[in-house]
């Protein structure tokens, strides 16, 4: 499948949670771009899309990787303001362990940037730190070991670390593939780069599809994920929160399931944000729902339509 030329700054879940957390609305709503613009793609080759995080303030940061970027650098992060203006771009340096194909982006305070995607032939993944020219500070990279894959669908910062959150499946060669052994999980490295912990869904025989990890700024970790097992009932979404230091403080099951979501965080008050697809056709429809962060309960909810073009 060939990749599209441009990278496009438009409408999406990531940026739909994010605008959703600064804005603390959580309302039917007509999907509107505030802005758009696109980086061309250098001649002869692709360029994709590596990662999104929009600050507090507005700032949206993008991970590019493809043709654009110098052949001795892994990627490009560019900087844009509230108005959709080119603040600055930086290049990334490739780290030494063997990992480059990002999916991840997020910005603490200081202005690091902190990336996150698969590793070699994808069974761990890759994190590294950069400071803000991107200049690399550390690099790791992690794997649950035996045939387990890693894979990475969110990452989130706070004063006491980084968290990587996804989900993992056990390869067993089944027939169909829906055999595999799956669970969700977060990863926790320190400031330093050092490994702190690793927090699993209990494992299931069908699929488990991760919405990511946002942390409230408090020491509290959230975590949305998707567990069909095909054992049991027909899928179920999990909202659950996660102490600093990688024990289960609760779970909550949601009203609604879907597979394809993005967890946010509002870091001025600890208001948690769940968007998700819910619906394709005629109109896409992005349902949000806001969490109480003290329990999971689902307190409003909202849907973003999008009419198909």
């Amino acid at each position: 499948m060939n990749r599209r030329n441009e990278i496009v700054l438009a409408a999406s879940l990531i940026c739909l949670a994010l605008m959703v957390a600064r804005s603390g609305a959580c309302a039917d709503q007509v999907g509107m771009f505030d802005w758009e613009t696109k980086l061309s793609r250098a001649s002869g080759g692709d360029d994709w899309c590596g990662g999104i995080f929009t600050t507090a303030a507005g700032v949206t940061y993008v991970v590019v990787q493809g043709s654009t970027v110098p052949s001795d650098k892994m990627a490009v992060v560019r900087s844009y303001n509230a108005n959709g203006g080119l603040l600055a771009q930086v290049s990334l340096a490739t780290p030494s362990d063997g990992w480059s194909n990002l999916s991840e982006l997020v910005v603490d305070g200081g202005g690091n940037l902190y990336v996150a995607g698969q590793g070699y032939m994808y069974f761990g993944f890759g994190l590294a730190r950069y400071d803000s020219l991107g200049n690399l500070i550390w690099s790791r990279s992690f794997t649950s070991g035996g045939l387990w894959v890693d894979q990475v669908r969110g990452l989130t910062v706070d004063s006491s670390g980084v968290y990587v959150g996804g989900n993992r499946f056990q390869q067993c060669g089944c027939t169909p593939t829906w055999s595999e052994t799956q669970s969700g999980q977060v990863v926790k490295y320190g400031l330093d780069g050092s490994y702190q912990w690793a927090y699993r869904t209990p494992a299931v025989v069908g699929y488990a599809n991760s919405f990511g990890v946002a942390a409230d700024g408090l020491g509290n970790v959230f975590f949305a994920v998707t567990l069909y097992d095909y054992a049991g009932p027909s899928s179920i979404t999990f909202l659950k929160r996660i102490s600093s230091a990688g024990s289960e403080v609760w779970s909550h099951t949601m009203t609604d399931t879907s597979w394809i979501g993005k967890l946010s965080c509002r870091q001025s008050d600890g208001r948690l944000f769940l968007a998700y697809d819910w619906w394709w056709y005629p109109s896409q429809i992005v349902r949000v729902k806001q969490c109480d962060p003290l329990n999971g309960n689902e307190v409003a909810t909202g849907d973003w339509i999008v009419p198909q073009n």
